[in-house]
């Protein structure tokens, strides 16, 4: 796995030829503002629902994973009109081939997002204003 500017590339698997072989391609994973758009739509989610989505004791944790990696291909794509005919279940593959360093990666790239840094300081902020005792 690479990274330039922000976005994450690496060959994943997209789909099987009529062999069962794995047919690759070469995407890009961004976590821009488009990402967690896309993200919080196809979740059903504010942005301040986050936290209990990536809960590890959310039932539905491993389908979110899958919709990190296919929410950041489409946005990477969609904004370069890339023409993007992926599901979030092939996702599912392109976790499976990862190395654990290559996952850690994309959640880092994640978390480390302007946005998403931004909320996080809001939240902080907020919560120390609400909790001036717990602010220490």
């Amino acid at each position: 796995m690479s990274a330039r500017n922000g976005v994450l590339y690496r060959e994943v698997t997209t789909g099987f030829d009529e062999e069962d072989n794995p047919i690759k391609e070469r995407l890009g994973f961004s976590f821009t503002m488009n990402f967690w758009n896309a993200f919080c739509k196809l979740e059903n989610i504010k942005m301040s629902d986050i936290g209990i989505v990536f809960n590890i004791s959310n039932p539905r944790f491993f389908e979110v994973c899958q919709n990190v990696l296919y929410c950041s291909a489409l946005a990477y794509a969609e904004v370069r009109d890339i023409p993007f005919n992926h599901s979030p279940k092939i996702a599912g593959e392109w976790i499976t081939e990862m190395e654990q360093e290559e996952f850690n990666e994309i959640v880092h790239q994640m978390t480390e997002s302007r946005f998403f840094g931004k909320n996080l300081s809001g939240l902080r902020a907020n919560n120390k204003a609400e909790n001036p005792e717990k602010a220490a």
